[in-house]
């Protein structure tokens, strides 16, 4: 919340907030399980004419896989195809991610609070979240980027929960 705050005086200051600002207030968001807020720095970013690049939009899937936005975070790697932004390593590991946490998320049955007025989404079937999974590693493989240990382990999440 206080980096946040600082953005906000920052804008107040006149001063112009470049892709590393963005980011790292977008992270802070991430950490804080803001994933709404992390939504609205991107937009902002883009009004801004400010250019996300794989960085931000990494650390945007990680804030909405933080907050069970599996579906957020599959539009947001999407969009940055559409966008002809080089996806990494990294990327797919955070939408992997997305989608294991929400399979163990409802595998316990869990619906937990994001903040005080947000909830997890909930998937119709979780069967579907270990099969996505699954689709974004042939995705990552198709695209010419290696998995890692990182991305095999989260995939096995992903289906172990189902």
């Amino acid at each position: 919340k206080r980096a946040i705050g600082l953005v906000e005086v920052m804008k107040d200051r006149g001063l112009k907030l470049d892709v590393y600002a963005y980011t790292s207030v977008i992270d802070a968001c991430k950490q804080a399980r803001l994933w709404r807020r992390a939504l609205d720095f991107l937009n902002d970013m883009k009004e801004d004419g400010i250019k996300p690049n794989a960085v931000t939009y990494s650390v945007v899937i990680a804030a909405c896989g933080n907050g069970g936005q599996w579906r957020k975070a599959l539009e947001l790697l999407d969009e940055m195809k559409e966008q002809k932004i080089k996806i990494n390593v990294i990327t797919y590991n955070s939408v992997i991610t997305a989608l294991a946490k929400s399979s163990k998320t409802m595998s316990q049955g869990q619906i937990t609070i994001t903040s005080p007025d947000e909830k997890r989404e909930t998937p119709p079937d979780r069967d579907q979240l270990w099969y996505k999974a699954l689709r974004i590693l042939e995705m990552m493989k198709a695209d010419g980027i290696k998995p890692d240990a990182f991305s095999y382990s989260n995939v096995i999440s992903a289906c172990g929960f189902a």
